[in-house]
């Protein structure tokens, strides 16, 4: 809002170059406005050759890719978070508003109880002419605004999605567009607009969505949706919509509408079109009164399959996971509670909630949340904190991280292969460690450009501690041995390159060397940067990194009673991507095992098998929950089930080492009870709801569980590997 004028964004959604005229001329329309926008935000779902064709061609817009899952309803969802102003209109990427469009749709928000417009999409035939057997009755199946529907101003359940505008802060209240109901590619599925507004309505009572059909769009048809064949499909799948709609949001609101379409336009049309074909021998007519019966039957069976397919807990064929809600973005930060209510973020825009790390002088005492919209107050965070986390920040046990003595040279290392824009965000937070006697390593892992060494020379200018080593041989523990050997520091600590550090990250690592004279390797805090989409959460969700914890130490001398898989137990210490060791420790156990990890057929457990050697070697581990960096999770759903798959492989690679090995197999058949009941747990940690996001789809545990079965043969080709 500025001052006291109401703030307007359209919204375009993309997928595919086939409409890259037509997208093109929507946006010269929105140009041409009465009343132009304040913002156009145009949203690529998952289409990197479109994204940058967009982002160079379209410089009045905002061009950003979908960041939640694939489809329009993670597009739309990505598109009212980056907006900021006050009323979303959604626009289709093949439709061509009239030049008053944005005017039209806006003006009855003057009224406040208005949450919603919608406008009238008229088909614009674009290689062909109208059928003339399709009725006016089914134009809802070319996207276009059908016979049923008011030609006035009038209250109306939804607007159409090719031509609607809603209120901005109504959307995020209500969650807004639900994956698994809106279209994916050219999957014909819809209702996602429907369901949104019941949801709306519901939240609001007495607010009301009104149809302005001088708000008008040119909807482009193509001959592909003229045919008998598309009419059909699109007739099921729409049935199929509502009965998830009905799902949601129960049947009186997701059919109100169709009860009175299907009792009176339906049999008006079909006597018309009858009556027409008798008296005149209009073919045409007769045609449409028996279109108009295959498509009613038609949506009914998508219908019943639909909830067939409910009852079953399936989903739709490109999800696989059921109708969800899509969570909008999560903003992710840090409170430092020593600089009272001005240490306190406000959330950014389009932020639905807050999760805050909390830290006292540095020390990481804990999580708080709290909604979006305005800073929360610092009392409020405070009391999330348990008794416990309080007490620490008030006892002062600890070294100061900022007085932490420099009794050690530190080499940092980052393993990266071409990923030069994740690499650059990592170094840039690199450049800001305060620790004094420091040097970092870029280990460049079988490239095949030079944009990797292109960055690090570019950091290098500003940072000259920062040094650049190339490794031809790929494998992530392969680039660690080469860290390892080029390493001129006591202490060798390692990171992520999707990872940025805190300032006082290497400071609170050298603590955890501080804290024991057997300490030989000291793991840190990962907090998660980002949770913007249910990925992201469902990632959250499977790794316990970013849970925190006191300061801990753990050592084979004094091996926890309620811990039977001691010092076997998967991700106890903590992960690969925070991490120190002792150099002279870790040269003497020969560095890290190149048939294990990222790289290698097992994909993974280099990290586990490292820990457990340090401590069968005699040394301790040091947890310093204080040494944070934050990760920045998978986003994408396809990325994920690898990543899982990943785990689950380097997870059983990892026990196959140890049951191949003489030295540790009898201590390892020992505990196999104790580690069937730890994959039980695993399993009831997979199938519960998340804590962060929804349920995840119920396949990403089954990838880990064949990940696992293949552990073990990838585990012996990598050996082979490695040999060679």
């Amino acid at each position: 809002m500025t001052g006291s004028r109401t703030t307007t964004a359209v919204v375009v959604c993309a997928y595919t170059e086939e409409r890259w005229g037509d997208l093109l001329d929507g946006y010269r329309a929105l140009q041409r406005q009465t009343l132009p926008p304040d913002e156009v935000v145009v949203v690529i779902d998952h289409n990197d050759a479109l994204l940058r064709r967009a982002r160079a061609t379209l410089t009045a817009a905002t061009v950003v890719p979908n960041r939640l899952e694939r489809g329009l309803s993670g597009a739309r969802n990505t598109g009212a978070a980056e907006a900021s102003a006050d009323l979303l209109l959604f626009l289709d990427d093949d439709a061509v508003p009239s030049d008053d469009w944005v005017q039209r749709s806006t003006t009855p928000f003057e009224d406040p109880s208005v949450i919603g417009v919608g406008g009238w999409a008229v088909p614009q035939w674009r290689g062909s002419t109208r059928p003339g057997w399709l009725p006016e009755s089914f134009l809802w199946v070319v996207g276009c605004s059908y016979e049923g529907l008011p030609r006035h101003v009038a209250e109306i359940r939804n607007p159409i999605g090719a031509t609607m505008a809603l209120r901005r802060s109504s959307v995020l209240d209500a969650g807004g567009f639900t994956s698994g109901i809106g279209r994916v590619g050219k999957h014909p599925v819809g209702c996602e607009e429907t369901e949104l507004s019941i949801r709306m309505r519901r939240l609001s009572p007495g607010a009301r969505i009104l149809l302005e059909p001088a708000a008008v769009v040119h909807h482009r048809v193509t001959a592909e949706r003229t045919t008998g064949r598309y009419f059909l499909r699109r007739c099921f799948w729409e049935g199929y919509s509502k009965a998830l709609v009905a799902r949601v949001v129960g049947t009186d609101g997701a059919l109100s509408s169709e009860r009175a379409y299907s009792t009176r336009v339906l049999p008006a049309a079909v006597a018309r079109g009858v009556a027409r074909a008798a008296r005149h021998g209009d073919l045409d007519a007769g045609a449409q009164a028996a279109a108009v019966v295959a498509g009613f039957g038609t949506t009914a069976a998508g219908y019943a399959y639909g909830l067939l397919t409910a009852a079953r807990g399936a989903g739709t064929p490109d999800q696989g996971a059921g109708a969800r809600r899509e969570q909008l973005p999560v903003a992710c930060g840090e409170v430092e509670l020593t600089r009272g209510q001005a240490g306190v973020p406000a959330p950014p825009p389009g932020a639905a909630s807050l999760r805050l790390l909390l830290r006292s002088r540095g020390e990481v005492l804990g999580y708080a949340t709290a909604p979006g919209g305005s800073a929360p107050r610092l009392e409020e965070l405070e009391r999330q904190l348990t008794p416990a986390a309080r007490q620490r920040a008030e006892s002062g046990e600890s070294t100061p991280l900022a007085a932490v003595p420099a009794d050690r040279r530190v080499t940092v290392a980052v393993c990266t292969r071409q990923r030069p824009r994740e690499l650059e965000r990592c170094l840039t937070s690199l450049t800001g460690l305060t620790y004094a006697d420091l040097e970092v390593l870029v280990v460049d892992n079988a490239p095949r450009d030079d944009s990797t060494r292109e960055v690090v020379q570019r950091v290098a200018r500003v940072d000259p501690r920062v040094r650049y080593v190339r490794e031809p041989a790929p494998g992530l523990s392969r680039a660690r041995n080469r860290a390892l050997r080029e390493a001129e520091g006591d202490v060798l600590a390692f990171t992520d390159d999707d990872c940025r550090v805190d300032p006082l990250w290497v400071d609170a690592l050298v603590r955890g060397f501080q804290r024991r004279e057997d300490v030989g390797c000291v793991t840190g805090l990962v907090s998660t940067a980002s949770l913007e989409d249910p990925v992201e959460s469902w990632f959250e969700d499977r790794v316990s990194w970013s849970e925190v914890h006191p300061p801990a130490l753990h050592a084979r001398s004094s091996a926890p009673a309620d811990e039977p898989l001691f010092p076997y137990a998967a991700g106890g210490f903590g992960t690969g991507a925070n991490f120190a060791v002792d150099t002279r420790l870790l040269r003497r156990l020969g560095g890290f095992d190149e048939a294990l990890g990222a790289g290698t057929p097992s994909r993974g457990g280099e990290d586990l098998d490292l820990f457990v050697r340090v401590l069968n070697a005699g040394a301790a581990i040091a947890q310093e929950p204080s040494a944070v960096v934050w990760h920045y999770h998978r986003a994408d759903l396809a990325a994920l089930r690898r990543q899982v798959y990943g785990y689950g492989s380097g997870l059983s690679a990892f026990y196959a080492k140890l049951l191949a090995d003489p030295t540790t197999r009898t201590d390892v058949l020992k505990r196999v009870p104790a580690g069937a009941a730890r994959l039980a747990l695993l399993r009831e940690r997979a199938a519960r709801p998340g804590r962060v996001g929804d349920r995840p789809p119920r396949d990403l545990f089954a990838r880990e569980l064949s990940g696992m079965a293949a552990g073990p043969l990838l585990y012996w080709r990598g050996r082979r590997g490695a040999q060679r």
